[in-house]
């Protein structure tokens, strides 16, 4: 017996719709309106450090946009530290906690690996 595929469509019920209105007419390209309203909201505190922001996949259906463009504009706002990238578990407003927040330093007196296997080699 064949069983179906599930529906892929993912649960957007924990994530703010955002309802983002892309000016066709407008001079700005479609990423950058997507960046400027979400920016928008975070100025006018409808975000907070923390909020979860629709996958890329989510707001270019409900923008009405490719994901491409998402992407660009989450790697705008990523780039004016208003938003952070968690893994793969999503994009949250603020900067997040670093990739290497936990963990612990390794001592002055360590050599990172390609250093440590570089300096081994003997060049003549």
């Amino acid at each position: 017996m064949i069983m179906p595929t599930p529906n892929r469509k993912e649960d957007t019920t924990s994530v703010p719709k955002l309802n983002i209105r892309i000016n066709a007419k407008s001079t700005a390209a479609k990423y950058q309106q997507v960046a400027d309203h979400i920016s928008a909201l975070i100025a006018s505190d409808q975000f907070k450090d923390g909020d979860r922001l629709p996958s890329d996949r989510a707001l270019a259906e409900q923008a009405g946009v490719s994901r491409n463009t998402v992407r660009i504009a989450y790697r705008r706002l990523k780039d004016e530290k208003l938003i952070s990238a968690i893994g793969t578990s999503g994009t949250i407003v603020g900067r997040g906690k670093s990739s290497r927040a936990g963990k612990k330093s390794a001592g002055k007196n360590s050599t990172p690996r390609k250093k440590a296997a570089l300096s081994n080699v003997n060049i003549r």
